[in-house]
């Protein structure tokens, strides 16, 4: 990761976030259209990691399986959810899969998509941390899976994506908060303050945000290990985007980025694992 870490810099400036559709256009940038929907992939369970790029899962992993990656067709968990779910599919129900989940934004936009989500971000929170904690989307999965065993799965955890678990306090971050007070007040979006509001203001250093991001996924990593060893089938861990932590947006562009803005679909941002865990030889069409 020590080439990721090159790649910032200390004295940041940001992009306004309404520009960033006019600069994918201009760049041109279309790997994540060639992707199919997640849906249309064989799997049983589909574990997200949000916000989880590629060259830091392939650096952290340790699980046994095999490791691919593909193009998101999302930059942000709402185009993630739109493209593969709504684009294009806006009568289309997905009655065999459940969606256990702790992100907020599933439920905003999903609403009766699914033969079932389950909102764990919604009675799973946790107040200190301001987000749901793995441990509480590993133990609340296996409960859930227990109900459906001839459904197929998507179980999404909110980690790496921050509050940084280790370092929320230090940071002074609201975490995940305000977005989900929005979620249950029916508003459009919360504005939460995160890392990439601090680093852009150079109040935090851009080597600590990285430390605790791959302490994000390292701690995650645990929970899923012990959650695929509890089930037999075809598992897929995966993301919805990447994160950017002040690259360069593109040469013809010197903007520095942070975070995931939506419609911005860089390398970074929509290039995400692909890893595949067979347990067993049944898939569920």
């Amino acid at each position: 990761m020590k080439e990721l870490i090159k790649k910032v810099i200390n004295n940041p400036s940001r992009v306004p976030h309404y520009i960033y559709p006019y600069i994918d256009k201009i760049i041109n940038l279309s790997n994540y259209r060639k992707s199919k929907s997640i849906a249309d992939e064989p799997w049983n369970y589909l574990i997200i990691l949000d916000a989880c790029r590629y060259d830091a899962f392939k650096y952290i992993n340790y699980l046994e399986g095999e490791l691919k990656y593909i193009y998101s067709k999302g930059s942000s968990t709402p185009e993630f959810l739109e493209k593969n779910f709504l684009d294009k599919n806006r009568n289309k129900k997905f009655k065999n899969i459940v969606y256990i989940t702790a992100n907020p934004f599933v439920n905003k936009m999903l609403k009766n998509m699914f033969h079932k989500i389950y909102p764990i971000w919604k009675y799973g929170w946790n107040e200190e941390h301001n987000t749901v904690l793995p441990k509480t989307v590993y133990k609340e999965s296996l409960k859930i899976i227990n109900k459906h065993r001839n459904k197929r799965i998507i179980i999404h955890f909110m980690q790496p994506h921050h509050p940084f678990l280790i370092a929320n306090k230090e940071f002074n971050t609201t975490g995940f908060r305000e977005n989900r007070k929005a979620v249950i007040n029916n508003k459009s979006k919360g504005k939460d303050i995160t890392w990439a509001d601090l680093l852009s203001k150079g109040e935090i250093k851009q080597d600590m945000v990285i430390k605790y991001y791959l302490i994000n996924l390292k701690i995650v990593l645990l929970w899923v290990n012990l959650l695929i060893n509890s089930l037999n089938g075809r598992i897929i861990i995966t993301s919805d985007h990447g994160n950017l932590f002040g690259e360069i947006s593109h040469p013809l562009f010197h903007y520095r980025i942070y975070g995931h803005p939506s419609h911005f679909h860089i390398d970074t941002l929509v290039k995400v694992p692909w890893f595949i865990v067979d347990t067993s030889n049944k898939v569920i069409d």
